[in-house]
C-alpha cells in the first residue's frame, strides 16, 4: 500500500475534520504548510474534486507543490504559474511562462480532478473563458483535405505571425505545398507537407538543418497565447 492509498483509508483525527466537512468554513491557525497540505491531500484523496490552493508567491507555491506531490502524488497536483505582470499590464510574459500556462490549461481541460496551486498575482489576472483554448485548438491529420494557403487565416486568427522562414515560437510560413509552424508545447517546429490539397505528411524538423526529426499522424496546434485577435471574451 502506498501513502496516498493509506491516507484515503485512514482517519487523521482532528486533521481529518476538513475532509468530513460537507459545507461551511473551517478556520485553521498555527499550522505549517506541511500540516495544512496533509489536510488538503486527505480531503482530495477521500473526495476527489478539483481543489484550489491560493498561495502568496512563487516560493510558497514551490513548498506546497513539494508537500502535496509527496502526499497526493505528483500527477494529482498542478501549478498555475504567474505571468509575472501586474493586472492588466500591457506586456507579454516570457515564452517559457506562456508555455507552462498553456500546458496547465491543456492538462486541466479534461474530467480528471486536480489540486491546483496558484500564486495570488496569477489568481488576479484576467483569464480566458473556461474551455476556450481547447475550443480554439486546431488538429491536423494526415489525409486532411485543405488548400495550403487557407491555413494562413487559421494561424493568424490563432495569434501566429507569418514570416518567410520560421524561426521563433509563434511564427508560421507558407511556401507552396509546405506549411511550417513553430508552436508552444513542441520542442521543434512542425512541417505540414501537402500533395495538391491533401495533407501528405506531418513532421517535426530541426530549425537549423531543416532535417526531419519525428513523423506524426496528427498534431494539435494551440493558440499562441491565452487571448488571440478573434477573442470576444
Amino acid at each position: 500500500m502506498n501513502f496516498p492509498e493509506f491516507l484515503s483509508e485512514t482517519s487523521l483525527g482532528r486533521l481529518s475534520q476538513w475532509s468530513e466537512l460537507s459545507r461551511g468554513t473551517l478556520r485553521v491557525s498555527g499550522l505549517g504548510i506541511s500540516a495544512v497540505a496533509l489536510m488538503v491531500a486527505d480531503r482530495f484523496l477521500k473526495h476527489p474534486r478539483t481543489t484550489l490552493v491560493l498561495v502568496r508567491d512563487y516560493r510558497e507555491g514551490e513548498l506546497w507543490m513539494e508537500n502535496l506531490g509527496n502526499i497526493a502524488g505528483e500527477d494529482s497536483v498542478q501549478f498555475f504559474p504567474s505571468p509575472g505582470l501586474k493586472p492588466y499590464e500591457r506586456k507579454l510574459p516570457f515564452d517559457g511562462v506562456m508555455e507552462e500556462r498553456l500546458r496547465f490549461f491543456k492538462e486541466v481541460g479534461g474530467s480528471q480532478p486536480f489540486i491546483v496551486v496558484c500564486p495570488l498575482d496569477s489568481f488576479l489576472m484576467r483569464l480566458p473563458s473556461p474551455g476556450s483554448l481547447l475550443r480554439r485548438m486546431h488538429t491536423f491529420k494526415v489525409g486532411d483535405i485543405a488548400e495550403p494557403s487557407s491555413l494562413r487565416q487559421i494561424f493568424m486568427d490563432m495569434g501566429f505571425r507569418e514570416e518567410p522562414v520560421v524561426d521563433g515560437v509563434g511564427e508560421f510560413s507558407i511556401r507552396g505545398c509546405i506549411v511550417d509552424v513553430n508552436a508552444y508545447l513542441y520542442p521543434h517546429p512542425i512541417r505540414l507537407e501537402f500533395f495538391g490539397d491533401e495533407l501528405e505528411s506531418i513532421r517535426s524538423f530541426d530549425i537549423f538543418s531543416q532535417r526531419s526529426i519525428d513523423k506524426m499522424d496528427s498534431v494539435e496546434i494551440f493558440p499562441h497565447g491565452e487571448f488571440t485577435p478573434t477573442d470576444r471574451d
